[in-house]
């Protein structure tokens, strides 16, 4: 597929017809509920659960109707779902389950590899996952009429050409330089950290992405590029380095909760060591979250405030909007805490330290909030 989210459009494509509506959880980046809106579905917004940020397969079950066509469940931050429950009911209903696994390449549930669960799994090779060819994904179904359809689809698209390819490897080639440790820490960061304090929208403006939400009816032609040879070369040949890559992200996350954990007032991921979870973050929630930011930046500390939304509350999305409380409430309280490969666990502790330290500091003043 040329994006994730191009895999999502031809797969609802081909499941549409007199029913339309998708069921999906409302924290997602914008572009997925425009994958739905062009592939002619209709948006149905399912509260998440508080934990883990993703869909609640109870509350999908709840809203399941004879208007539904299909069910797609997001594996957010490299979480799996447990689907055994909403895949019988889907199953029983002839409903079919897609899985939005862009985040979660090898992570398993049950035995199985999320994506493999469902009737469709879709997964991202962006140049931010921990299988990556600078953009690019991949859709795998078990079923041959939807195979073929889609197939059908996508063979006469025109193959991204080397040009434009070459820059995006540019651009991250770029990315690499100033994230690059020694350089990141003392020059890097610092402007990140500058414009982040000082509300600097010309420097923040350069580090948000999926930014400028807005409604799509059709799909842009540009998304319609199919990948390359060399794409899946780098693809197949890194392919042996995710299970490590992922072992090394589940014991920086086991460092995270041993240490967050005894925080009464944030709510963090749960730790599973058994790649339930694989972690394209740690997350952790907090109701004063930029006070929290602010004061980890301040003491040098790297992070990320979750750029993406809860779509359900978005202006361009108000002919599907939802009060969904959980939804909204993660949405404003998530914070992104690195646990990548090449990541330290001295920057981790640091992390964690500062963290800690922020909670004794503000202990009057956080019970003053309460």
């Amino acid at each position: 597929m040329p994006q994730a989210r191009v895999g999502i459009y031809f797969a609802i494509k081909n499941i549409v017809g007199k029913k339309r509506k998708i069921l999906l959880s409302p924290y997602t980046i914008h572009d997925v509920v425009n994958m739905v809106l062009c592939a002619g579905g209709i948006p149905e917004f399912i509260e998440l659960e508080s934990t883990t940020c993703n869909l609640d397969p109870n509350k999908a079950i709840e809203q399941i109707d004879e208007e539904t066509a299909a069910v797609m469940v997001t594996h957010l931050h490299g979480f799996g779902v447990d689907l055994n429950k909403l895949k019988t009911i889907c199953c029983s209903k002839g409903i079919p389950l897609i899985e939005d696994a862009a985040q979660a390449f090898g992570t398993i549930v049950n035995g199985s590899h999320v994506g493999t669960i469902g009737d469709i799994g879709i997964y991202s090779f962006g140049m931010y996952k921990n299988l990556n060819s600078f953009q690019g994904g991949m859709l795998v179904t078990k079923h041959k009429e939807i195979y073929e359809k889609i197939k059908n689809d996508i063979c006469d698209l025109a193959v991204l050409d080397n040009f434009s390819y070459l820059k995006k490897v540019l651009n991250a080639f770029v990315t690499d330089l100033v994230t690059f440790p020694l350089f990141f820490k003392h020059f890097t960061y610092k402007i990140f950290r500058f414009g982040h304090l000082k509300r600097v929208e010309f420097l923040n403006k350069r580090v948000r992405v999926e930014d400028n939400p807005r409604k799509k009816e059709n799909i842009p032609n540009s998304y319609l590029k199919g990948m390359n040879n060399i794409q899946a070369e780098i693809i197949l040949n890194n392919l042996k380095y995710v299970k490590n890559n992922n072992k090394k992200r589940i014991d920086f996350a086991k460092l995270y909760f041993n240490k967050l954990k005894k925080i009464q007032h944030i709510q963090i991921a749960p730790f599973h060591r058994d790649f339930k979870h694989t972690y394209s973050y740690y997350t952790i929630q907090y109701d004063k979250r930029d006070d929290l930011v602010d004061y980890l930046m301040l003491n040098g500390c790297d992070l990320a405030i979750q750029h993406i939304k809860n779509c359900a509350d978005l202006e361009c999305f108000k002919d599907y909007r939802k009060r969904l409380p959980i939804a909204r409430s993660v949405a404003r309280k998530t914070i992104l805490l690195p646990c990548y490969s090449r990541y330290s666990e001295t920057d981790i502790k640091r992390n964690v330290f500062y963290i800690e330290k922020y909670f004794k500091e503000h202990k009057k003043k956080i019970s003053s909030y309460r």
